[in-house]
């Protein structure tokens, strides 16, 4: 008898839950059953196997299986062999498979065993055959869904039963979310269409065929709106499913009611304008530049009839085109309303009335709000906003033949408006920035977060084991069948694309945790992305038990290949190959290839031959692939070995898809997985952040995110229905702290102040709950911060701590930056103080109470002295420049390494101020306070050029504004450069060719400003009298004792008779 620990799965065999066996093995002898599952998703069971304990022979007989205290070994009696227990699933015994050289690394590799068998003990014994491949390929199959068959009770969408919510328990009447969040979302169902449309779709004539085939011209035809973007044709070069891209904002746009003189009518005006010849209109207005014969005079005819009798949107541009019939008005406009009395939502279709209203004359500009005013007749084009109710009904008129209502913003749960925050003129708004917070999904934050969060899980689990990527295959049977049976194409349903990758990936994530399909796992993380071209794919990090890790080569070779099978042994897996791991072809041949860069593969295919696998020096391994003459056709090119994508061969042929798995045992591969925390999600153009010469100006995260970012159809899909972008296992709980009264409060602009600090949550965060915690609990007296939600659960609605009852979780602090001054260096303590009931004792260290968290710190001896950033400096002072060193010390600052930045500025400031000295002492006769300041401006704005400012650096010291005016103002720094020697004899040279009326004026002013006295003098005399030589003898007689003249003259020739006045009237008269 082989304990219940012996018997595992190996890493190879058959997963369970595919769609034909269920298997076991015993790990010591290599051998491997397998009981074929039946009718799975039929909720009416009849026998059940449940098993609890499964118990594996070492004598192997053939056909033999031990049930209690029964053997039997008649295969007859196997397989009709049922158990009835309490109905959960049901099995049937069918085979058995040998699996050699399949062994497994772990204790129990049999995900279900321990959770699912309860009755009887087995015990099962069977002869090995040595020959046997180590790959169990013939027993394992595609994981088929089938088809949609399960409906939600509340709205009918038709869902796979492995979308439902409880996936954990087999249920007859499965409930789902994602449609209408289990009635909470009230949307109505389609009505029929009109009898003329619905013959038009559904009858497989000669006419239905040629409408289906030319419906988007058909639609256009009786569009009331034209459409306009920036259209990227680029995106379909090479395969892939077609993807119609536009760059910003597409944006529906309605003209005048009547078309100006000479002009053909066009969209809305073909309603109003020469409807007696509106058939002939529309087809000539689609068909300019082809023959109108493409088109059925008698399906227009039908269409415009339809649209009048049921459309109220025709209806409504009818009723002007009577008006202008029956009166000749000059001035009427029509109207089209936002609002309607009753809710669209309850089956209610829009009345003409409700839809639009005739105005003759002007209208309010301030009682319009969102509603389309279609003026009579200006040639202008006019944007439909895109909360307009009727903005998709005008454009798509097939689609919603009753003019139906789209969105409307009138009935609101949370009034705000999310992406158009007002800007525009309002002085309040500048300086103000506005941020995407981490809990927008896929912005700047919520990627740091995540990456941060995947670091915490490395650093509990160790480097990550297997780094598994599982691409979408747009040939799944079932997305082929949908389509095929519904007459579309892949890229027409990205909604039913994502879902079923949905379920692919849950199970295969299920295969990984709970069936342990590579061994016991202790930690999975995994990512999504989305191609430009929209197909979703999984990037998988899969972290496993010490006793399960696959260390060595030989051992990598038993979960991963990198060859081409056998295609007579193996067929399916061999097309599996050839479809989905092969790369290429690529090289001098095929330079388009998209990995092609430089003239070489990006990607560095081809690899080398290698008789074994191997791991280098660096970590990499050098997976084996042998030059045994194995190749696959791809583009009428023969490829070998040396262009297979590594992957596992029961994952591969389970799934149909690329599923690319690589050993990996590096903390890089994190950051790999997350490599767009730096790149970003496809954002097209900008950068995230704004240059420092914009800072000033109103920084907009929201909009930057919003007019640079690419979405696809599968990714707008994948986050309507609310998917996981990110997935951890175990969860991360990310903790908050804050300082004393530093509590975060989010509030609205318009909230009243009373309102917001007289609210409860804000004296009870997570922080104080903590401390209120260990408080009441004795389990808490040995936990830190960070360990705490390893016992205790936060919870939210209670605002409060509660011991831990079940599940796991790990705690994460928030990254604090150096330069946050107490606050990061209380985040240092919280490390390490365990179970404090107050503020004060997270600064008390061995019974001392200090004055702050940094000074605790260093009792604690948690930070370094910066003796060698002093010492460093100053050895750089020998031999670099002064601009140099002020470089170096802002880079300190930059990266956050400096423990007291203060301290050091105090000891080496005079090196960093050489160059300063020299300059500027020598122009002002600054003293050390004056340099210091310039220094710091020097500094500061290296600082700013990499988006930080000194006072971010508390304690540093800070320029003294007003004092640093004075001294980068260029005007007294060009006085300054006067040649003192050069004025005085100027000045005596002017002196002696005074007459004695000019010498009693340079006497009086010179007075006045030898004694201080200040004063305002007015010189008139007529022209060639001597004003300037007087102003010059002045200016000389000023300079020449380092004194400061300036100049000013109101017009240009004046300004050219004086020295040094011509640049500051050029100055003033700028401003």
């Amino acid at each position: 008898m082989v304990s219940n620990n012996s018997v595992s799965r190996t890493p190879l065999s058959d997963i369970s839950n595919s769609n034909s066996v269920l298997c076991f093995s015993d790990g010591d002898k290599r051998s491997t059953y397998h009981f074929e599952r039946t009718s799975i998703t039929d909720p009416s069971f009849s026998s059940i196997i449940h098993p609890d304990y499964v118990n594996i022979s070492n004598t192997y007989f053939p056909h033999q299986i031990r049930v209690g205290e029964h053997i039997i070994q008649d295969r007859n009696v196997l397989e009709s062999l049922s158990w009835n227990a309490n109905k959960d699933e049901e099995f049937s015994m069918v085979d058995k498979h040998l699996n050699d050289g399949a062994n497994t690394k772990g204790p129990n590799h049999l995900g279900f065993c321990a959770n699912h068998i309860v009755d009887e003990d087995i015990d099962v014994d069977v002869d090995v055959d040595e020959e046997e491949s180590q790959y169990n390929l013939d027993a394992t199959d595609y994981w088929n869904l089938g088809d949609s068959t399960y409906a939600c009770e509340f709205c009918g969408a038709l869902f796979w039963y492995e979308e439902r919510l409880e996936k954990d328990k087999r249920l007859t009447r499965p409930r789902y979310s994602i449609c209408c969040m289990q009635g909470k979302v009230e949307l109505p169902l389609l009505k029929n269409p009109p009898s003329t449309l619905n013959n038009l779709l559904h009858n497989k004539d000669s006419r239905s065929n040629h409408f289906l085939k030319k419906i988007r011209s058909y639609n256009m035809m009786f569009s009331f709106t034209s459409m306009g973007g920036q259209i990227d044709s680029t995106i379909n070069q090479g395969g892939g499913p077609y993807v119609f891209k536009l760059h910003g904002q597409n944006c529906h746009m309605i003209g005048s009611l009547l078309p100006t003189q000479g002009s053909r009518p066009r969209f809305s005006q073909l309603y109003i304008y020469d409807t007696e010849n509106e058939v002939l209109n529309r087809i000539s207005a689609i068909s300019s530049s082809r023959s109108s014969d493409e088109f059925d005079s008698t399906i227009v005819n039908e269409l415009k009839s339809m649209l009048d009798d049921c459309n109220c949107l025709a209806k409504s541009f009818r009723m002007a085109r009577d008006r202008f019939v029956a009166e000749d008005y000059q001035d009427l406009k029509l109207r089209l309303l936002r609002k309607r009395g009753t809710d669209g939502r309850r089956y209610n279709l829009p009345t003409s009335s409700e839809v639009a209203a005739l105005i003759v004359g002007d209208i309010e500009k301030n009682t319009v709000e969102r509603d389309i005013v279609v003026e009579t007749q200006t040639g202008l084009l006019q944007r439909i906003h895109e909360l307009h109710p009727s903005y998709l009904p005008m454009q798509y008129p097939l689609l919603f033949p009753y003019g139906e209502h789209g969105y409307r913003d009138d009935i609101q749960i949370r009034g705000s408006n999310f992406f158009h925050p007002k800007s525009g003129g309002d002085a309040s708004s500048l300086g103000k920035r506005t941020i995407l917070p981490s809990s927008f999904t896929g912005g700047a934050r919520y990627m740091i977060q995540n990456y941060q969060d995947a670091m915490v899980i490395c650093k509990w689990a160790g480097y990550p084991d297997l780094l598994i990527t599982f691409t979408y295959n747009p040939k799944w049977p079932e997305m082929t069948k949908f389509t095929t049976d519904r007459g579309l194409k892949p890229e027409d349903r990205p909604d039913i694309m994502c879902r079923i990758f949905k379920i692919k990936l849950d199970e295969l994530i299920r295969d990984l945790k709970k069936k342990q399909f590579f061994g016991k796992v202790k930690a999975v993380v995994y990512t999504i992305e989305f191609q430009k071209r929209g197909l979703p794919h999984a990037h998988i990090l899969l972290f496993l038990n010490a006793e399960d890790k696959y260390p060595t080569g030989d051992d990598i070779d038993k979960i991963i290949s990198a060859e081409i099978p056998n295609k007579h042994k193996h067929p399916v897996l061999y097309e599996a190959v050839q479809n989905f791991m092969i790369h290429g072809p690529c090289g001098i041949s095929h330079k388009s290839s998209p990995c092609m860069k430089d003239g070489k593969c990006s990607k560095y295919f081809p690899k080398r031959f290698n008789s074994g696998t191997v791991i280098d020096d660096d970590g990499y391994p050098i997976y084996k692939r042998r030059d045994d003459g194995s190749t696959v056709e791809k583009n009428d090119v023969l490829l070998d070995n040396r262009f297979v994508v590594p992957y596992n061969p029961l994952l591969l042929i389970k799934y149909q898809a690329h599923i690319n798995v690589e050993w990996c045992n590096q903390s890089r591969s994190i950051k790999y997985l997350f490599k767009y925390v730096n790149k970003g999600h496809d954002r097209v153009t900008a950068a995230f952040y704004q240059s420092t010469s914009e800072s000033e100006h109103l920084q907009d995260e929201i909009k930057m995110y919003y007019d640079c970012r690419y979405v696809s159809p599968c990714e707008a899909v994948w986050r309507i229905f609310g998917f996981d972008i990110n997935y951890r296992e175990p969860p991360v709980e990310r903790l908050s702290f804050h300082l004393q009264n530093e509590q975060t409060v989010v509030f609205d602009d318009d909230e009243p102040i009373d309102s917001i600090v007289g609210r409860t949550g804000n004296n009870q965060t997570m922080f104080l709950a903590w401390m209120e915690a260990n408080k009441n609990f004795d389990e808490a007296r040995n936990l830190t911060y960070g360990e705490f939600p390893t016992k205790f659960v936060w919870k939210k609605d209670l605002r409060s701590w509660r011991p831990r009852k079940r599940g796991f979780s790990i705690g994460r602090l928030y990254y604090i930056p150096p330069g946050s001054g107490e606050l990061h260096y209380m985040r240092i303590l919280l490390n390490f103080c365990k179970c404090p009931k107050s503020y004060e004792d997270i600064k008390t260290v061995n019974g001392v109470l200090y004055p702050s968290y940094k000074d605790a710190c260093y009792a604690l001896g948690l930070l370094d002295d910066d003796k060698e950033y002093i010492d460093g400096i100053k050895e750089a002072s020998s031999w670099g420049s002064a601009h140099y060193l002020r470089r170096l010390f802002a880079t300190m600052l930059f990266s956050n390494c400096l423990s007291r930045p203060e301290f050091i500025w105090d000891t080496i400031w005079h090196h960093l101020a050489d160059d300063i000295l020299h300059k500027q002492r020598t122009l002002l006769q600054h003293d050390n306070d004056e340099l210091k300041i310039l220094t710091l401006a020097e500094i500061d704005k290296l600082l700013r050029s990499n988006g930080k400012s000194l006072a971010e650096f508390p304690p540093m010291p800070l320029p003294n504004e007003h004092l640093l005016l004075g001294a980068r103002n260029k005007l007294l720094q060009d006085e300054l450069c006067y040649d003192r020697n050069y004025m005085t004899r100027e000045h005596k040279t002017l002196m002696s060719s005074l007459t004695d009326e000019q010498k009693g004026v340079y006497e009086t002013i010179i007075s006045a400003v030898s004694k201080n006295e200040g004063g305002i003098f007015f010189l008139y005399g007529y022209g060639g009298t001597g004003k300037t030589f007087i102003w010059r003898t002045l200016s000389a007689a000023i300079r020449s004792k380092g004194q400061i003249v300036l100049n000013v003259a109101s017009s240009g020739i004046a300004s050219l008779l004086l020295p040094g006045e011509e640049q500051l009237t050029l100055d003033l008269g700028s401003h």
